[in-house]
């Protein structure tokens, strides 16, 4: 029956509006909370952690702390990378230029995350063109090595716990291991020659 299905899509759209409205008091309770130093990370960290990067983009609309940093030093780009939200990182980037400072997008895009990437490393190795394109034009360096892994390792066949230092590689190196050949054209024109030196 044609009536049956159009009352389940009007509840559908219902819930629906449900979800959207019950996202949008969470964050403005969130955005409360935040503004008198409540939540560490603020509302725009639980936003990155929705997955919807609307929802980020409003938390930043409305006066996210963009710089804020959780008790182990975790930053929102950092946070975004780990929970694999590369929609809002790759609006993110973009948007760097009317957000902050030259000094403070080198500190955004240089620093370096507990795996030992910076967020270039990152976007290669999650084969995130567009992002790596992004990263490039603030002045990310695809030559930069990454650094030794923060993380400690347990090892449950011999129960020893041992810091895991994975190789420190290149982005360049990281997309030619993983065969991403458009990420690794992107990096080789955007890597300076070695022939002046």
């Amino acid at each position: 029956n044609g009536m049956d299905g159009d009352i389940g899509f009007r509840r559908f759209l219902l819930n629906a509006g449900y979800l959207y409205l019950f996202r949008m008091m969470v964050l403005l309770v969130l955005a409360i909370l935040d503004i008198f130093g409540v939540v560490v990370g603020g509302f725009l960290f639980f936003a990155i952690k929705s997955q919807d990067s609307t929802t980020a983009q409003i938390a930043i609309s409305l006066g996210a702390d963009i710089f804020a940093a959780a008790k182990d030093g975790t930053t929102a780009t950092q946070l975004a990378v780990y929970a694999k939200n590369y929609a809002f990182l790759t609006w993110y980037m973009s948007e760097l230029p009317a957000l902050m400072d030259e000094q403070s997008i080198d500190t955004v895009v240089s620093a370096y995350d507990r795996d030992g990437y910076q967020l270039l490393h990152a976007a290669v190795k999650a084969n995130q063109p567009q992002m790596v394109a992004r990263l490039l034009a603030l002045g990310a360096n695809p030559n930069q090595r990454s650094e030794p892994s923060t993380l400690t390792w347990r090892y449950e066949a011999n129960f020893k716990t041992e810091n895991y230092i994975p190789p420190q590689l290149t982005p360049l190196e990281i997309a030619e291991q993983n065969n991403l050949t458009p990420i690794v054209e992107l990096l080789q024109q955007n890597t300076p020659s070695l022939a002046g030196i």
